[in-house]
């Protein structure tokens, strides 16, 4: 069965989630590092979805593979 998203992005997402969250828990002088891990791991996220998409694309003979 094809998965229209990779478990890496999800994971990456997830991991993104817990960073927003914990950030107003941080000291005011570090609350920067949760919000550049968050943006860090949505831009990972995206680039692993879109690197699945496009391997999707290219390889039309592989697409039965789960």
């Amino acid at each position: 069965m094809k998965s229209w998203i990779d478990r890496r992005a999800v994971i990456f997402y997830v991991f993104a989630v817990v960073s927003f969250a914990l950030t107003p828990l941080a000291p005011t002088e570090y609350s920067y590092v949760g919000w550049i891990l968050g943006i860090a791991y949505v831009v990972l996220g995206s680039m692993s979805w879109l690197d699945r998409v496009a391997f999707w694309r290219s390889n039309p003979t592989r697409r039965k593979r789960g």
